[in-house]
């Protein structure tokens, strides 16, 4: 089982001092939000909590009828966000890496599959929740 923890140390590392990781083509289950209370904002933990139920729909692959071609079991990856300051609070986009043989048919799948209404913050709707869910390609970046 392919483990982030142990063969991407680099990219997820909580060490005091920055580094700079390049790079390859990677894939992402995103969603953006604005939040008045940082990491403790109805939208913001509500949006977090549906990518990451998502995202471990699609890890367990065939087991939960999720259709991935060459899948290969693997430890589904941390919920990352990123904050910019806007207005009454902050804007956020949060990020959960996915390995390379997932696409966005998984990705669709997996919606589909998992129980989003249990998420739903109580100005969402459930047509909000999954407007604000995406997945995303990038080829190369630092």
């Amino acid at each position: 089982m392919f483990n982030w923890e142990t063969f991407e140390p680099d990219e997820y590392s909580r060490g005091e001092t920055p580094s700079f990781v390049d790079l390859t083509e990677r894939s992402y289950i995103t969603a953006t939000g604005h939040a008045t209370d940082h990491t403790a904002d109805e939208s913001f933990l509500s949006l977090a909590r549906a990518a990451a139920a998502v995202a471990k729909t699609i890890s367990g692959g065939p087991e939960t009828d999720i259709p991935v071609k060459n899948f290969k079991g693997y430890v589904p990856y941390p919920v990352q966000a990123v904050w910019q300051p806007a207005g009454d609070g902050e804007d956020f986009k949060i990020w959960i890496k996915q390995p390379l043989f997932i696409d966005e048919a998984a990705f669709n799948a997996a919606i589909k599959k998992t129980d989003l209404a249990i998420f739903l913050p109580t100005r969402f709707t459930l047509n909000i929740l999954l407007k604000a869910l995406k997945f995303r390609q990038f080829q190369t970046g630092r």
